[in-house]
């Protein structure tokens, strides 16, 4: 049995580096999109590369010497997560907002914001009379309506839930509607002439409309309004049914989810994954013997 007291190998000093620098590195970037609870989700990203870089730094100066592969590993598996935190990102999104759509059909629901209102309202009504029950604050967030009604308080989602199932109270059909990577939800409200107007609820907020009210229509608003930017994919929720408008909100008419760009983002999924896979975590015999093996081909 090794005495505790002896000093480890060059190996075992070699793993152990390894291990605790591509720890560090998970780590660090799993901090920071656990920040996306509260920033959005560009910043979150950024910073979990922040925290990553500081970390590396750490471990070259704590552990002396970080060799060449080492590095690329790090690199790779900071490239890694991003790539593969944005499909899995999507798709979570996507899940819990329909979700929420699903749930403003609960009749318990819809009655006890029936009762709530005792009267008639119309949509833009429902925006004031929400405005007067909600402050803007992350303190306390839920994707009940109700609760949310109880909290008296939420952010751009919980504005838009409980405005959708006011909506469905008074008999409108509405849609929540999320700009995936831009970090922001509102709504739909489909009008008497068979046409959906965008209703955006928390816009009262000024760090959120800083240049007046542009709560309803107005869909250039995050190519014109002060500090957005136009959405790279929007979609809309419904029941069960799930609708892409990202063209709506954009003057270029572009539209993510066609199968010419879903052609185009998953072939450049794979090559990106391919390289990051064979030049940065392969081990340099393998990445030698992979390149000859290519060119014999």
């Amino acid at each position: 049995m090794r005495n505790l007291k002896d000093p480890l190998s060059k190996e075992a000093v070699d793993k152990l580096k390894q291990c605790y620098a591509v720890c560090l590195t998970i780590g660090s970037i799993i901090i920071g999109f656990l920040l996306f609870q509260t920033w959005p989700f560009w910043i979150s990203l950024i910073t979990g590369f922040i925290i990553s870089g500081v970390c590396i730094v750490l471990c070259y100066f704590l552990l002396s010497k970080v060799n060449k592969q080492l590095l690329k590993r790090i690199a790779g598996v900071i490239l890694l997560c991003l790539l593969l935190s944005t499909p899995l990102f999507v798709v979570s999104t996507t899940l819990s907002h329909q979700k929420f759509a699903q749930d403003l059909q609960n009749p318990d629901t819809i009655n006890y914001f029936n009762n709530l209102l005792d009267g008639s309202y119309n949509y833009t009504e429902l925006i004031g009379w929400e405005r007067q029950q909600l402050e803007f604050s992350g303190e306390l967030r839920s994707s009940d309506p109700i609760k949310i009604y109880e909290n008296q308080q939420g952010k751009c989602g919980e504005y838009a839930i409980l405005y959708a199932a006011l909506c469905v109270s008074q008999g409108y059909k509405c849609r929540i509607v999320s700009n995936v990577f831009n970090d922001h939800v509102f709504n739909e409200v489909l009008l008497s002439n068979g046409t959906w107007t965008r209703v955006d609820p928390s816009l009262h907020h000024k760090s959120l409309d800083p240049t007046g009210d542009g709560s309803v229509g107005n869909p250039m608003f995050f190519e014109e309004g002060e500090g957005w930017m136009p959405p790279i994919l929007s979609l809309a929720f419904e029941n069960d049914t799930i609708t892409e408008v990202t063209n709506t909100y954009r003057k270029d008419g572009f539209r993510m989810l066609t199968p010419t760009t879903i052609i185009v983002t998953v072939s450049l999924f794979m090559v990106l994954l391919y390289v990051i896979i064979t030049k940065l975590f392969l081990p340099p015999k393998l990445a030698a013997l992979h390149a000859q093996t290519k060119n014999q081909q």
